[in-house]
């Protein structure tokens, strides 16, 4: 892997603040209240977004385009006392407020010309959407308008992470809408309301009854799979305890994801399971010494006070619920894994649904076919867990062979590349890897360049596939080096 390109960045951001809209990065930075945009490969600019605090911390963004770009920014700002309205504690004497601002391109219905510069705050006001067409390419000078206007909102809670979902909504239209998991232990859901054109905030339970619990911990991570067509879907959340919670929702006919859940005892399939590093995959990093504990303690220290660390004697069953649903069956599978869950990803490979889970102290596990397996075919990646928590996962086929492979970056600072050797050796194996001076936070692979957001700023990276011919035989050994 030859660096192509390096962008620093003023702040760091955190493993939530990265995204990407159409083929552009977005990055996210504490400390100033900025989001930054990749405009070309040399290119970094400040997205203007309106009523943003210069002295707030970007916690989570994330971007897609529907009928128009979205932006959403989750932030907290820090306040004087505990008195100040909406004042969530997150240490001893500390207090901030958390803030939701959902961002898009409107125009005035008066002129198609120019876009307003009214801010939308949910009220009915003359807005009407569509300076950019769905069949259009999103193009960076969207970026100057589509901070120009935005829905703002309060939270009481202290936000995490930040996920758009695929829907069919309730008049049979295809859109997309916002999940944000928080400290309250719920996952809370925002869509746009196209009758006033604007976000509104809805019951989570309107599309996905399986998330209408509190959960028994903070949900770090959240993933949602449709499948067939948007007849099916995989539900994946991961807690800070280290437990994944997956539902697998079989839509009945004229399903269109929606359904209220009731407590049953019979709709339901449940199983359970622990998965632990595997042998020959241990960490030589002491745990004295390692940096996963600060790394762990760094997202886990602005939990305490937030309702994260409270007595859960009540909630500790919450997600046993067992789930019914007029529309939808489900079936409920637990695994268990040391650590937190850091991240979530999936692929299709043929008709098969693959699905990547890594938490802070076990290895990166892959389940292949995992709709019809039922998440049983669990395999640990060799050497995922050799330099510490992975923090970011990405699949993309980054040497053009028509086959995915996967980018782990970890909190050690490597990056690490495998590929599946079903011809020469039947599992995955590293083909590349490369050390930064920084943890990694985010990989996004576009225009055919890797993009990895590291504490430092950006790296864009091109691929080479002389890595996989080199005579280091050290690719399923234990003391191996890679070169960079």
């Amino acid at each position: 892997m030859r660096e192509e390109q390096f962008i620093q960045l003023p702040s760091q951001g955190n493993i939530y603040s990265v995204s990407k809209l159409g083929n552009h990065l977005i990055v996210g930075t504490g400390d100033y209240g900025k989001v930054y945009a990749q405009i070309s490969k040399k290119d970094v600019r400040e997205i203007p977004l309106q009523n943003l605090p210069h002295e707030c911390d970007v916690i989570a963004v994330d971007a897609y385009v529907d009928t128009f770009p979205v932006l959403a920014v989750a932030f907290v700002q820090k306040v004087s006392s505990g008195n100040v309205s909406g004042a969530i504690p997150v240490g001893k004497g500390k207090y901030v407020t958390a803030h939701l601002h959902v961002y898009s391109t409107w125009i005035s219905s008066s002129d198609q010309n120019s876009p307003t510069s009214t801010t939308s705050t949910g009220s009915n006001k003359s807005l009407s959407r569509l300076t950019f067409q769905p069949k259009e390419e999103f193009q960076s000078s969207q970026f100057e308008f589509i901070g120009q206007n935005h829905v703002a909102f309060k939270l009481d809670y202290f936000p995490f992470h930040l996920y758009h979902v695929p829907v069919v909504k309730s008049n049979g239209n295809f859109g997309n809408v916002l999940l944000l998991s928080g400290s309250d232990r719920k996952i809370h859901a925002f869509e746009s309301d196209d009758q006033i054109s604007t976000f509104i905030e809805i019951p989570i339970g309107t599309y996905f009854p399986e998330l209408t619990l509190r959960f028994a911990d903070v949900v770090t991570r959240v993933r949602i799979e449709p499948v067939n067509e948007i007849t099916r879907r995989i539900t994946l959340c991961g807690m800070q305890n280290g437990k994944l919670l997956i539902w697998i929702v079989t839509c009945k006919p004229q399903s269109k994801m929606q359904g209220s859940m009731t407590e049953s005892t019979a709709s339901t399939a449940t199983s359970k399971s622990r998965m632990s590093p595997q042998p020959e995959v241990e960490t030589s990093i002491s745990p004295q010494d390692s940096p996963t504990e600060e790394f762990i303690d760094k997202l886990t220290d602005d939990m305490k006070g937030l309702g994260a660390d409270g007595d859960t004697s009540s909630l500790s069953d919450s997600y046993d619920t067992t789930l019914s649903s007029s529309d939808e069956n489900f079936e409920k599978i637990e695994h268990t894994y040391d650590g937190l869950i850091t991240a979530i990803q999936s692929y299709v490979d043929g008709f098969e649904l693959n699905v990547i889970v890594s938490s802070a102290l076990s290895p990166t596990y892959v389940y292949t076919n995992s709709y019809e397996d039922s998440f049983k075919n669990g395999t640990s990646l060799k050497f995922s867990s050799r330099w510490d928590t992975v923090q970011a996962c990405c699949v993309a086929d980054i040497d053009m062979d028509g086959r995915a492979e996967i980018i782990l970056g970890t909190f050690g600072q490597a990056l690490l590349v495998y590929k599946y050797m079903d011809e020469i050796l039947p599992q995955w194996v590293i083909v590349s890897k490369k050390q930064f001076s920084r943890g990694i936070l985010g990989i996004e692979f576009i225009n055919n360049y890797l993009h990895v957001v590291t504490a430092l700023g950006i790296h864009i990276l091109e691929y080479n596939t002389a890595a996989y011919f080199t005579n280091k035989p050290a690719v399923t050994s234990d003391s191996f080096e890679l070169g960079h």
